[in-house]
């Protein structure tokens, strides 16, 4: 189904409206196997990101993740840590 929201918060007033609409439906079977995964689709700054499985791996142990990288404190810009 498509649900048309009005353009009030970029993809964060999408991601609350389903939170809030499907919340009772996540886990409903209390088996711990749901995941519920909001990305933001940019490519521009691939090297910030954390690769998909890193992030669903994550999810999967401790019930949250981010796909941005930490910062590191070397100061490069493209830091391969």
């Amino acid at each position: 189904d498509v649900i048309k929201l009005p353009n009030v918060g970029r993809c964060d007033h999408t991601f609350a409206h389903w939170i809030k609409t499907h919340y009772e439906l996540i886990d409903e079977e209390k088996d711990g196997n749901d995941i519920v995964m909001f990305l933001k689709d940019n490519g521009r700054h691939e090297h910030q990101y954390l690769p998909i499985d890193v992030v669903f791996s994550h999810v999967s142990k401790t019930g949250f993740g981010c796909i941005v990288k930490p910062a590191c404190s070397c100061g490069k810009e493209k830091c391969i840590n």
